[in-house]
């Protein structure tokens, strides 16, 4: 497994800079027009750091919080080491060839002059509310988007994947994290202890609409040899219909604010290693 170390630097973002208000959650998917890493397609940044959406997985880039000028014992200049933790759910067996598509463009932008090479200099690079995996398995989209301030993504799966055993298509392994540190609990939660705190992913909820009403379907998760997917109740499930399944991301334990006046950013090397 490649090692990816993190490592942070502070600077003001040229223009505009997208975060989620605590008071009114605003998700802002940032597409990639080159200054960035070939490899992030979006990127969101929440309160606990960045989520980077890529070719058949997801990276989490997390930090801790710094302390606040007014913590800082008087005469303290002594530099700020923050705790960070990169890692990867990455879908196994996944369409390589799948798409990213974007949806509810915001009308605002962002410029990106980073560095002094002008050709990486990138104006009018748009946010979007929501993004979509399209055919990220066989009959299987994964939309992304908020919910009450959560990152949510939901498996939609067409009724041509259930009839042919596509719930089993969706197997997700965790790179960066050890086994050890990924565990449910008594709520059926699946809890990441990271190096700067815990994170959850709720446990699934899933459902079809049924003459207009959405129907729950016994859904549970599935953690065994490093491998996440999900048990659902298949006799309840009308195969001539979509299903939906659910989770929600919670960054539980994190204080990082996104309402400071520093701004937090991450990208690659071109040794694949992480850098803020």
């Amino acid at each position: 497994m490649r090692t990816y170390n993190f490592l942070f630097t502070c600077f003001l973002l040229a223009l505009t800079t997208h975060l989620f208000a605590q008071e009114a959650p605003q998700p802002h998917f940032t597409e990639n027009k080159g200054q960035w890493d070939e490899r992030i397609q979006y990127s969101l940044q929440t309160n606990a750091g960045m989520v980077w959406f890529e070719n058949q997985q997801f990276t989490f880039a997390l930090y801790d919080k710094p302390k606040d000028k007014h913590d800082k014992e008087v005469g303290d200049n002594s530099p700020q080491i923050i705790k960070s933790h990169v890692y990867h759910s990455h879908f196994l067996g996944a369409n390589p060839h799948h798409s990213i598509i974007s949806q509810e463009k915001y009308a605002d932008y962002a410029n990106y002059y980073l560095g002094n090479d002008q050709r990486k200099w990138k104006d009018h690079v748009y946010s979007y509310a929501a993004i979509t995996y399209k055919d990220l398995y066989t009959g299987i989209d994964v939309q992304v988007y908020s919910g009450n301030g959560n990152l949510k993504y939901d498996y939609l799966l067409s009724p041509a994947a259930l009839q042919n055993g596509g719930i089993a298509q969706i197997k997700v392994a965790f790179e960066g994290i050890d086994k050890e540190n990924i565990r449910l609990n008594a709520q059926g939660d699946l809890v990441f202890t990271t190096n700067v705190g815990e994170v959850k992913e709720l446990k699934p909820y899933a459902y079809q609409l049924v003459k207009g009403s959405k129907k729950q379907i016994p859904c549970n998760y599935l953690w065994e040899n490093g491998i996440l997917s999900f048990d659902l109740d298949e006799t309840q499930i009308d195969l001539s219909q979509p299903l939906v399944i659910d989770p929600t991301v919670i960054f539980s334990t994190y204080t990082a604010s996104t309402q400071d006046n520093w701004g937090f950013t991450a990208t690659y090397d071109n040794a694949g290693n992480a850098y803020g």
